[in-house]
């Protein structure tokens, strides 16, 4: 629920404190204008690790925070050696809160089925990165029936891959420090993008599948686990623009401290 309180404020104009809504992410508003991710149209999910977690053994539960309503959206995992660990204050990330995906342990998550399913042009940007070690592929998300808007990387994070029924692979990348990763899933126009920079890409189409639900950590198929953090996941129906992806990026950056280009 907003709050009012006193902020200062550093304007010759204006007096020293003015009373403040202060919004849901502790954040003021009124004054300065403060982007959200709802703030861009055809938001599917929003998972951030500082909102909506439940601990039991590790996470158990990271809600929705897009604002549908659908509970579905929430990711779950109910298995407690399965579950992702909580850093609440991450140096690597700015100390912002990160969740530690252990793939030795299948650690991974996933989201019911959606009520209302999105279709492509799909876009999804992840904030986290992956360790080496880990064996074959690394899966930042998938769906939860097959791999819809699939984005993942190889054992040594230094291949990015897109996959919705066809290939799409960006090399060479390094995704083994904190990262802003996005994938736009528009059949043969998609496109890799790394922190704000689009990066060359393999002949291949990602071709036109979209996610009715999402794991997280993992394939579908539960396989292919993390080794590795996730601080973020943003979900847009349709292929965000130049305009677009540089203000989320702008958000992402000022936040977990990742040099991007805008």
């Amino acid at each position: 629920m907003p709050i009012v309180q006193n902020i200062m404020v550093e304007d010759a104009d204006l007096p020293t404190t003015l009373p403040c809504i202060i919004d849901g992410l502790g954040q003021p508003s009124g004054y300065s204008p403060v982007f959200s991710p709802p703030d861009i149209g055809g938001l599917q999910i929003w998972l951030r690790a500082d909102m909506g977690i439940t601990i039991a053994t590790g996470v158990s539960q990271w809600n929705d925070q897009s604002g549908i309503g659908d509970s579905n959206r929430n990711a779950t995992q109910a298995t407690g050696g399965a579950q992702p660990t909580l850093n609440t204050a991450d140096v690597a990330y700015n100390n912002q809160p990160t969740l530690t995906f252990t793939g030795a342990s299948s650690q991974y998550m996933q989201t019911g089925t959606w009520s209302h399913t999105a279709s492509q042009p799909f876009t999804w940007i992840i904030v986290g990165n992956c360790n080496t070690g880990g064996g074959g592929q690394q899966a930042f998300i998938d769906g939860i029936t097959v791999q819809e808007c699939r984005v993942f990387t190889n054992a040594n994070g230094t291949v990015l891959d897109l996959y919705a029924g066809v290939l799409l692979s960006a090399t060479p990348v390094n995704v083994t420090v904190p990262s802003i990763m996005t994938g736009v899933f528009n059949g043969a126009a998609s496109i890799i993008y790394l922190n704000n920079t689009q990066v060359a890409v393999s002949a291949g189409n990602a071709s036109t599948q979209a996610p009715v639900g999402i794991s997280i950590g993992t394939e579908y198929n539960i396989s292919s686990f993390l080794f590795g953090k996730v601080a973020e996941v943003i979900g847009y129906s349709g292929a965000l623009t130049q305009s677009q992806l540089a203000t989320i990026y702008t958000y992402l950056s000022n936040r977990y401290a990742i040099p991007v280009v805008v």
